[in-house]
């Protein structure tokens, strides 16, 4: 639903309305009973939001939006806030690392049976930046779900927030982007509202 989003939206309102994922997901946890959202909370994810606004430069942006494309970003938003909720359940009760690998062991198997016909051979010299994406890949997902159990669903979906800022900082140092005032600003917002919107890890 995200690539179909990027398709037909910019993607400076893709990203903008992705942002409101903790949100939804702190909201389903509310219903669930897990979690007691407080004003710090909201104020910390509008903080977040702004932030991130001002990181895209939306200035410098025209802006047409597509009907299905926010449908798209609005089905984006359901199913990832439905994977980390229920991903949290799970992971309290199965391993986060057996998760993982069934995780993988679905997704190769569904890859394969729906794609197979358009798949090419592979060149062998793909194969060790394969390797070495497939490993980054799986242990970033083991991470991820170990974070989940941990921490919470709705705190992880607040930290996934720094993306943005980390990858201005790293654009900056590597590649020698510069960064106007405006995304520096943004980022300090994203880094303030993350702080304020944290919430008690649970059962501790």
């Amino acid at each position: 639903a995200t690539l179909w989003a990027l398709r037909l939206l910019p993607a400076v309102v893709v990203i903008t309305l992705m942002t409101t994922t903790p949100a939804s997901v702190a909201l389903l946890n509310q219903w669930l009973g897990r979690e007691r959202l407080t004003r710090k909370f909201w104020l910390g994810l509008a903080a977040c939001l702004v932030g991130t606004v001002l990181t895209l430069n939306p200035l410098d942006k025209q802006l047409n939006l597509s009907p299905l494309g926010l449908l798209a970003v609005l089905l984006a938003i359901l199913s990832s806030t439905v994977y980390r909720t229920r991903l949290e359940t799970v992971t309290q009760e199965v391993s986060p690392t057996l998760v993982s690998t069934y995780i993988f062991l679905i997704n190769g198997l569904a890859s394969a049976l729906f794609l197979w016909p358009w798949i090419r051979p592979i060149e062998v010299s793909a194969y060790p930046i394969g390797l070495w994406v497939g490993a980054a890949a799986a242990l970033a997902n083991v991470a991820f779900l170990s974070a989940l159990k941990e921490l919470g669903s709705t705190n992880v979906s607040l930290f996934n927030l720094l993306q943005r800022p980390l990858v201005l900082v790293a654009a900056a140092l590597i590649l020698q982007e510069p960064l106007s005032w405006l995304q520096g600003l943004g980022m300090g917002l994203v880094l303030l509202g993350v702080k304020w919107a944290q919430l008690p890890a649970r059962g501790r």
